[in-house]
Formats: C-alpha cells, sequence, structure tokens
C-alpha cells in the first residue's frame, strides 16, 4: 500500500522517517511518499498523512490539498491529520487548534480524525536509548499544566509520562488501523458504483464484476465489515444458501444487502414467503432471491442436459414452467432465472433508495 504524507515543515520528514524506522516490524512492508503541502499531491491509490505545524495547521494548502484529493475519488476515511510541535503552544492553545481545525476540516470530510504528536519528545527518548544522549528538551504536561524536563523525567523514572505526552501511541495505533483497510486507499472512479463483497458466492461475485458500471471490492474480514456497516454511503453484499438461514442469524446481516441463495434446492418463487416474512421482522436487511445453480452451468451450455437437468426450471413472468425445449437463447434464460439482473438493478441505485 502507498502512503502520502503531506507536510508544511521540513524538518517534519526526518522525524516522521525516525518515527517509521522504529515500528519498522509494524510498517516496514508500506511504500512511503513525501510530499510538501503546496506542491501537486499524487494520483496513486493511497491513504494520506498530514504532518501540520500546530501554528498555522488551518491552511489554504491543507484545504487545496483535501479538495483535490476528493476529486480525486480519496476516501474521507483515508486521511489522518497529525498535528505536531505541541511542546510549542500551550494547553488552552492546544484546544483552540483543534476547535478550529475541526471546524475547518469538517466542510470538507465526514468524521475528521486529528492528533496531536511531539515527534520532538519521541526523538528526544529514541537518542536516549540508541546513543544515551541526555536532551535538554522541556515540555508542558497537558494535564496538570506542569513543566517537565527530559532530565527530571529520567530521574523520576517516569519515561512513561513522555510517552504519553509525545502521542506516539494514539499515531501508531491510527496508522495500523488505516493500514489494515486497503480497500480506504482506493481512489474512486465517479463513473462506476462501489460495492462492497463480504462472503459473496463465486459464482455471483464474476457477474457482478463483469458489469462495467459496478467497482466490485472484496472484503474478508469481520473488522472491515462492521467499519463499513456504520458508513453512510457504504453498500455491501453478501450470500447464503436459503437453507442455511434462520431468524437467529439474521441480525448479522443488518445494514446488508443479502442474496439468498436457492441454488439447485428451491426456486426463486418458492423463497418469497420467507423471504416477506424476513422483511417484515428485519427491515435494515435488503434480501434478494437468486439461484447460483443457473449460474454455474454458463461456461458449458449443453441444451439437452439442460431440459434433462430437472433442477433447472424455467418459468414465465406470472411463475409459470416454460417449455424448455422452446427455448433458443440458453445463456439468457440461465442468467435471468439465476436472479442476477435484479440484483445489478438493486446495486446501482443510491444507498438511500435501497435502504427505504
Amino acid at each position: 500500500m502507498n502512503v502520502s504524507i503531506f507536510y508544511d515543515t521540513p524538518k517534519y520528514v526526518n522525524q516522521f522517517q525516525m518515527f517509521i524506522e522504529s515500528k519498522k516490524e509494524l510498517f516496514h512492508s508500506f511504500t512511503y511518499e513525501y510530499i510538501p503541502l503546496e506542491k501537486e499531491i499524487p494520483t496513486k491509490d493511497s491513504i494520506s498523512i498530514f504532518l501540520l505545524n500546530s501554528q498555522r495547521a488551518n491552511s489554504s494548502h491543507l484545504t487545496n490539498t483535501i479538495q483535490r484529493l476528493k476529486q480525486l475519488g480519496a476516501h474521507d476515511k483515508s486521511m489522518i491529520f497529525v498535528i505536531n510541535d505541541i511542546e510549542k503552544i500551550s494547553n488552552e492553545e492546544v484546544a483552540i487548534v483543534y476547535k478550529d481545525l475541526e471546524k475547518k476540516l469538517s466542510r470538507l470530510i465526514e468524521d475528521p480524525k486529528i492528533l496531536f504528536v511531539s515527534l520532538t519528545g519521541y526523538e528526544v527518548m529514541q537518542r536516549y536509548k540508541s546513543e544515551g544522549v541526555v536532551s535538554t528538551f522541556l515540555f508542558s504536561n497537558h494535564k496538570d499544566g506542569a513543566v517537565k524536563t527530559f532530565q527530571q523525567i529520567l530521574h523520576e523514572r517516569n519515561i512513561q509520562l513522555l510517552i504519553e505526552y509525545s502521542g506516539v501511541q494514539k499515531l501508531e495505533e491510527a496508522i495500523k488501523k488505516l493500514l489494515k483497510k486497503e480497500f480506504l486507499a482506493i481512489k474512486r472512479d465517479p463513473s462506476k458504483k462501489y460495492i462492497f463483497a463480504y462472503r459473496l458466492d463465486p459464482l455471483f461475485l464474476r457477474e457482478l464484476q463483469k458489469d462495467i458500471s459496478l467497482f466490485i471490492q472484496v472484503i474478508d474480514t469481520e473488522d472491515d465489515l462492521e467499519f463499513l456497516r456504520e458508513e453512510v454511503e457504504a453498500i455491501v453484499v453478501t450470500s447464503r444458501y436459503f437453507y442455511e438461514i434462520t431468524e437467529d442469524n439474521l441480525n448479522s446481516y443488518r445494514n446488508m444487502i443479502l442474496l439468498v441463495d436457492g441454488s439447485n434446492q428451491i426456486q426463486l418463487f418458492e423463497m418469497e414467503k420467507a423471504i416477506r416474512k424476513w422483511k417484515h421482522k428485519f427491515p435494515d436487511t435488503l434480501f434478494i432471491p437468486v439461484n447460483s445453480y443457473p449460474l454455474s452451468k454458463l461456461d458449458n451450455i449443453v441444451t439437452e442436459e439442460l431440459i434433462k437437468d430437472k433442477d433447472i426450471v424455467i418459468v414465465d413472468d406470472n411463475g409459470f414452467p416454460l417449455p424448455k425445449t422452446t427455448i433458443k437463447n440458453w445463456k439468457n434464460v440461465l442468467f435471468k432465472s439465476s436472479g442476477i439482473d435484479v440484483v445489478k438493478n438493486v446495486l446501482l441505485q443510491r444507498r438511500e433508495e435501497i435502504f427505504v
């Protein structure tokens, strides 16, 4: 995954590189690019970390960069805003900087992630550990306002105080969480509808991926699923066999599209009664009856075998069986009888239209 580091103060590059190097077991496999805030931004997929000076964080360069990222299709949650050099401002100034920046960012993105750090404080600790250098670093504890020197910290054997003050633990955790969600790095093509597929039957996944108007992002962890459930615009689709579904487990599909797969066990129209009942009890789930069995026949269509196959039942628009000997275009008929055309039409709607 690519990580774009935007900065407004040149010395932050070395400080952040030092931080990354000290955590190389966590962050070594990612590609980092350091970009001055006023420069042109890359168009490739990446997450973005903003290293901002506490005394000039609220700049027009920041606004312009965020707007450009949004134009390129960046996800709101792909950005972290890190206010550095907090040792240079008071508790009152920290509150003011946070309030002003949050107000500005909230006009551009939803729920901005803002952290305060002292990379200088962290650098002091790292140099002491590696070289034994005792710095004259001075900081004001933001919890009680007490002024401390690094020498006092060592004398009191309270290095944890400086670790907490530096904010690197929270920064590390925020970056770790972000790097786990690779789908957030994707810059979205505005001409496509983005859909998240969670444990979706490969036959359905293959057919959906053929539609050029859809971009299907596969997710496979419960952590990703829970994150996306709370996203205002995210559409998550999954599938389960009809006989696997019970009212006891339907709560686990809230805010999702559930493809109810009859396979070769039950036809679409035969599932309608149960689905109507589920819709009434679980309004936060959209149930769509589908049948994966016809899709499994698309790669090798043999008319004689399909006519003999008792599990292939073709019905008209009113649900009445059609004589299979009259079918001329088996590809279209199999596709339609799977219900996947209905699924595609639903996925192309806006989220608020889907979950009404």
